[in-house]
């Protein structure tokens, strides 16, 4: 690999790691799994950047779409038999670990209401609020019409602002 290649593949990697970290975390709520799947992903990116092609999708498209598919792969995976105790404890992150990230009230009822939506939900308004994606491009991930994401998008925040004070709500868009 040339150096800069290498510069470019660093960038690259430090302008999306947080947000691919992030964007992980949020539909599977486990660190460490986090760490393993966000790992296998820029490994995919390096192995696969030769076939980016900019003139099918932006970068950040394209690198989020190998995202979602090793979360897909990830999920296929794991669909080993799980005991009642491991499926209650799939979806909820140890929130003594995750207490120093959440630490005012506010913040721990956003959380909590975030993990009472479904996934794809959580990845919809993920997506657009904390990584202020288009709607396009949010609906070409997602494999739906921009029209369909609209509407999921809506009944989305009303149902948080439903769930939600008018204050944490703010603080969540």
């Amino acid at each position: 690999m040339k150096d800069e290649e290498r510069q470019s593949m660093e960038e690259m990697y430090e302008e999306y790691y947080s947000k691919i970290y992030n964007y992980v975390y949020y539909r599977i709520l486990h660190k460490e799994k986090t760490e393993d799947i966000v790992s296998n992903i820029f490994v995919k990116v390096v192995s696969k950047i030769e076939t980016f092609n900019e003139k099918k999708a932006s970068f950040s498209t394209w690198i989020f779409k190998i995202a979602q598919n090793t979360l897909t792969d990830y999920y296929r995976g794991n669909k080993q038999s799980l005991s009642i105790e491991e499926l209650a404890y799939e979806g909820r992150v140890a929130f003594e670990g995750e207490c120093c990230l959440i630490q005012e009230e506010t913040n721990r009822e956003v959380y909590r209401v975030l993990q009472v939506l479904r996934e794809q939900d959580r990845e919809i308004i993920y997506m657009k609020f904390y990584l202020e994606m288009k709607n396009k491009q949010i609906a070409e991930l997602l494999g739906i019409n921009e029209s369909a994401l609209s509407t999921k998008l809506s009944r989305v925040l009303h149902k948080l602002k439903g769930m939600l004070s008018e204050d944490e709500y703010r603080m969540l868009l």
